[in-house]
């Protein structure tokens, strides 16, 4: 599973975990090893996959400032040396960023949400960590007042990758399924609602079913109790349709920017994690094939802005990661494996400060 943070830095540069095993109370800072590396301006997301095929992994970095993508090539030990011809052009203002093989060559392309345009951008990989622009992009998507999410991920079943983006102002995602001959085309049904003020977007499987479904972060009023934001689940057919999960929307913290899924608790379901920018706190829901129940309330720094869920500390389980995007700070949440004890919890500084990607 793809590790994914989105976060947004006020000076170009980029903190990476660079060694994440480090035992608590160590020489480094806080038990983790930090590396700093110069990107674009305003970098607003980062994808962390091996773009060339060497069994390690690359970063790749959305500068939504200067309109183009880094993209850097790993070592396996944390050092990151910059792809032949990065950066590349993205696109005005991408803000988000998925990565799949859209058109089924073998090889990572890389999905942009372009804010304030009416469009997203698609760059092609070549397996070897270049980019070039797709014959099709940038792709229309009748998204208001633009996409702020995006993810990319195969939805109705046919060995290509799809792409689905969110609608602030429609209420609702808008789902393109390719067509095979390198477009795409919208799914019938699409766009399908979503909840008030649809944020971001993440992709997984959330009742074991083995067919994707739509997590979505709404940074609007939970129907029941308006001082609460919701997240509405949209559980997948197979054939790239989408409906309600039973009890859907559930009900999240205070502005919930962003989403994350992956496995918590070791069960083999995917798990979501929100991050509410408001409450400066993480909601957390555990999957199962009776839908989605509710877990801890997690207390992050000030402001958090993006989220990722993945394996930071090689136990095989889920870990979460927030940019408190005005303190300065990361906070990790590190799984105990139960579903129900509280993480372990650390916070360490950023070389700047993370803030939000946009004004919605």
């Amino acid at each position: 599973m793809l590790r994914r943070v989105s976060l947004v830095l006020a000076s170009a540069t980029l903190l990476v975990l660079a060694t994440i095993g480090a035992e608590p109370g160590g020489p480094d800072d806080g038990g983790f090893s930090v590396t700093r590396i110069r990107v674009g301006r305003e970098p607003s997301s980062v994808e962390i996959a091996d773009l060339n095929r060497d069994g390690k992994s690359d970063l790749v970095v959305a500068n939504a400032g200067s309109g183009n993508v880094t993209v850097l090539l790993g070592d396996g030990k944390g050092r990151f040396t910059s792809a032949p011809g990065s950066p590349f052009p993205a696109g005005k203002s991408p803000n988000d960023v998925a990565v799949a093989d859209v058109n089924h060559d073998g090889y990572l392309d890389l999905v942009f949400a372009n804010h304030d345009t009416t469009y997203l951008t698609l760059l092609l990989g070549d397996g070897k960590g270049g980019f070039t622009p797709a014959p099709s992009s940038p792709i229309t998507v009748q998204s208001r007042p633009h996409p702020h999410g995006v993810g990319a991920a195969d939805l109705n079943g046919d060995g290509r990758a799809d792409i689905v983006t969110t609608n602030l102002d429609g209420a609702s995602v808008t789902v393109l399924l390719s067509d095979g001959k390198r477009g795409f085309v919208p799914a019938p049904g699409s766009p399908f609602p979503a909840g008030k003020k649809p944020f971001g977007v993440a992709i997984g499987d959330v009742n074991g079913d083995g067919r994707p479904d739509l997590i979505v972060g709404n940074w609007g009023g939970h129907p029941e109790d308006e001082s609460f934001d919701a997240v509405n689940v949209l559980l997948g057919e197979g054939k790239g349709k989408f409906s309600p999960l039973p009890g859907s929307p559930l009900r999240a913290g205070r502005g919930p920017a962003r989403v994350a899924i992956g496995d918590l608790n070791g069960d083999g379901f995917g798990d979501v994690a929100v991050a509410n920018y408001v409450g400066d706190d993480v909601t957390v829901f555990y999957g199962s094939r009776r839908g989605l129940r509710r877990g801890p309330t997690l207390k992050t720094g000030h402001r958090p802005q993006g989220i990722a869920v993945g394996d930071l500390n090689g136990d095989g389980r889920g870990d979460i990661a927030t940019a408190n995007s005005e303190e300065d700070t990361l906070t990790l949440f590190l799984s105990t494996g139960t579903g129900d004890s509280p993480p372990r919890s650390a916070t360490f500084g950023a070389p700047s400060s993370p803030r939000p990607t946009d004004d919605l």
